[in-house]
């Protein structure tokens, strides 16, 4: 990710899905899953009540 600019999980978690799914090794299936993860880092309670917590 470091090639792409990315270095903390704030600008992981700002990344369009579609640029994501571009890096190799990732895809369009997983993108959505490693945004959501890096979402719920930077936001706990957010993730919780999506979640129905």
């Amino acid at each position: 990710m470091a090639e792409r600019g990315v270095a903390t999980i704030g600008q992981l978690a700002a990344m369009p899905v579609e640029a994501l799914a571009e890096v190799p090794g990732i895809g369009a299936g997983t993108a959505p899953l490693i945004l959501a993860s890096a979402q719920a880092i930077l936001n706990p309670s957010a993730a919780e009540s999506s979640m129905g917590k």
